[in-house]
């Protein structure tokens, strides 16, 4: 027999050479032999097949069925004996016979049953039906991946090797990450998450990677995973074993500035929770090098004030989970900081005998001179004015009656970084008035000639009070 499937009516060859062909009205017997390889057959026990009585009873209607499990066909052999009068009919799964036409014949019946009706009157009976063998062919496929390569039905035991999963999880976001190993046959995967072990697992998204970030995890807590493999024939795995994924703070992200009034350096957390900004290392380290604890804070930043004048620090942070501790985020990338020299503060005066500006300001840590700007409007151009290694300046350029603003830059030993500090002043010089600790103006009334005990004097304004001052 060829394998493949194969259609067509019962028939028999009559004795005389003729087709004989007769069907119960509306009825049709039709095969189909469905066979993916050939010679798989078994006889099947004789216990149990169908059988007439012998003689049959007169005014007889009675059907009697055989069922072989798993066969796609049945070729059935009837006795020698078989016999029905010639004007009563038996019929085969539909097909009309009379007489001897079944004596020792063999039908194949398409299928895993068998049907005989035998129908008598109340005149004569005959011997009936009995049957030799019933051979069962059954198929048996050649499966590949799942299903039959000659007829294409599906493997009903087959199922695609699990994936093996290993949890991680995205440095940058926290959130779990999952991945497995690729299984052959597999065109999609299935992730499931429960919150607990053994509880009720819901599907948590489909793809077809081999890898998945459940983007809708809380951060701080644990969840568990188990992955399915899809076939595109329909055949799918078994779960793969479970795993636990925590969902992790996100990496804060970290940025460097410092304090203009100390220098300090002052990382700047854009992530919001609990933050450890770590120590840095001098600039002449490696970025690479060991970090320490520095410190420990709820806002999204944090001043080193440990920090040294001129030096280069690296600083990276991390965010705590107030869930447990095994969620904490990963480090930030790291950060480079420079401690400034500090701002200096500036007190203004003048030099009496001269009546040119004078300023004096506080020594800052590991300056080694100081700049001192000048400009003729506050927020006008600078130039460079002169440099000292002193506190204080003259301005013996200044001219009579006018108003000059002034800043000052502590210069770093280390390097040159430092911070503004700005001063004004005008003409002859008194205070006027301070601004926020930073500016200072300096005003000349238009001097009045008047003789005091011989003495030349002019009013000036101080900036707590109004009243007079002797030059």
């Amino acid at each position: 027999m060829i394998p493949g499937c194969w259609a067509g009516q019962l028939r028999h060859v009559h004795p005389r050479g003729k087709d004989h062909r007769r069907y119960l009205p509306g009825t049709t017997a039709q095969l189909k032999i469905c066979m993916c390889t050939s010679g798989k057959t078994q006889t099947l026990d004789k216990k149990g097949y169908p059988e007439s009585s012998h003689n049959y009873e007169n005014n007889l209607d009675k059907t009697y069925t055989y069922k072989a499990a798993g066969a796609v066909s049945l070729d059935v052999t009837f006795s020698a004996q078989t016999e029905v009068e010639t004007n009563i009919d038996i019929y085969v799964n539909g097909a009309q016979y009379t007489g001897t036409e079944l004596a020792g014949k063999t039908l194949t019946i398409s299928g895993d049953t068998l049907t005989i009706r035998l129908v008598s009157d109340k005149s004569d009976s005959a011997y009936g039906f009995s049957i030799d063998s019933i051979v069962k062919t059954y198929m048996e496929h050649q499966y590949k991946n799942g299903v039959c390569t000659l007829c294409g039905a599906k493997d009903p035991n087959f199922k695609l090797a699990a994936p093996t999963v290993k949890p991680s999880y995205v440095g940058a976001s926290g959130k779990p990450y999952i991945k497995w190993n690729a299984v052959v046959n597999a065109s999609q995967y299935e992730v499931y998450r429960a919150t607990t072990k053994s509880g009720t697992y819901t599907l948590l998204g489909t793809t077809t990677a081999t890898n998945y970030t459940d983007n809708k995890a809380g951060s701080g807590y644990t969840y568990y995973y188990k992955v399915k493999a899809l076939a595109a024939n329909g055949a799918e795995s078994d779960y793969s074993a479970v795993v636990a994924g925590i969902c992790h703070c996100a990496k804060p992200t970290v940025k460097a500035t410092y304090m203009g009034a100390s220098g300090k350096p002052l990382p700047q957390m854009e992530h919001r929770g609990q933050c450890q900004p770590v120590q840095g290392i001098p600039q002449h380290q490696q970025e690479q090098g060991t970090y320490t604890l520095l410190g420990t804070t709820t806002a999204t930043h944090y001043t080193d004030n440990k920090a040294g004048s001129g030096y280069t620090y690296y600083y990276k942070v991390r965010a705590i989970s107030k869930v447990k501790s095994t969620a904490n985020s990963v480090f930030s990338v790291p950060v480079a900081g420079i401690c400034h020299c500090a701002k200096p503060t500036v007190k203004a005066t003048y030099m009496g005998a001269s009546g040119k500006p004078y300023i004096k300001w506080n020594a800052v840590a590991n300056a080694s001179q100081y700049k001192v700007y000048r400009s003729t409007s506050k927020n006008g151009t600078y130039t460079l004015l002169g440099t000292t290694t002193a506190t204080h300046y003259t301005d013996n350029k200044a001219g009579s009656g006018y108003t000059y603003y002034y800043k000052v830059r502590a210069i770093s030993k280390v390097k040159e970084h430092g911070e503004f500090c700005l001063q004004c002043s005008r003409g002859r010089y008194l205070p006027l008035r301070e601004a926020d600790g930073e500016d200072h103006h300096f005003r000349r009334q238009a001097q009045t000639d008047l003789e005091r005990c011989g003495r030349r004097q002019q009013v000036l304004y101080l900036p707590q009070h109004r009243g007079e001052r002797n030059i």
